[in-house]
């Protein structure tokens, strides 16, 4: 005679999958990676303004560049408007989706805010490349070059890609090194709106000055 099971053990059989079931789960999303726009903004550092006076301690010095139309330009020209200051090299997949991040930015932003993308020059990337792979993105970011290297090294960057956002005064609002996606550029962008809206003190540390 066929023996047939009872029904109360079958239902605690059935108790026990549930609950491990739901155990498993929750392991399993405690191992879950934060969210990609978290890791992105932890990736830009904030700098920290002075006690008493609306700018930051840290300001970019004065440096040349070449701008799109071949012509030389500084960075103090642009003093009185807020910049997002993007140093740049080579074309893998990675530097195409931070300029990607960047045309997104800039097509917000680039009414208020000055894009400066500087690509600069490395062994394997010559200028006219650099040209060549904004016509085949369709990037409309104004492109300008740090045909020497010189740029960065005086940021004290010890690489590209790094990323500054400076404020009208010339100061640095946030700084990124390394790779940047859109989420990173939002914060940093609305950090520097929120530092360009502070009134300096009495005891600021004094401006920086353009070049005659």
């Amino acid at each position: 005679m066929q023996k047939t099971r009872s029904p109360v053990i079958i239902a605690a059989a059935l108790m026990l999958v549930l609950v491990g079931g739901y155990f498993l789960c929750d392991a399993l999303t405690a191992r879950q990676p934060a969210a990609d726009g978290a890791a992105q903004t932890e990736a830009v550092t904030p700098i920290p303004y002075a006690e008493g006076a609306g700018f930051t301690v840290d300001a970019l010095p004065d440096f040349a560049y070449t701008g799109s139309d071949g012509a030389a330009a500084r960075l103090y020209d642009h003093l009185g408007t807020p910049i997002v200051l993007h140093f740049w090299n080579g074309g893998d997949e990675a530097v195409l989706e931070e300029l990607r991040a960047l045309e997104s930015a800039y097509g917000q932003y680039g009414e208020d805010v000055l894009f400066l993308t500087v690509h600069t020059r490395a062994a394997a990337q010559t200028a006219q490349e650099a040209r060549a792979l904004f016509a085949r993105e369709q990037l409309r970011l104004p492109l300008s070059f740090d045909e020497d290297g010189s740029a960065l090294a005086l940021c004290g960057a010890a690489q590209a890609p790094a990323t500054y956002f400076i404020d009208e005064e010339g100061f640095i609002a946030a700084r990124s090194e390394g790779g940047i996606g859109e989420d990173a550029l939002l914060f940093g962008l609305s950090l520097l709106s929120a530092g360009a809206a502070r009134t300096p003190g009495a005891d600021a540390t004094a401006a920086p000055q353009a070049q005659p």
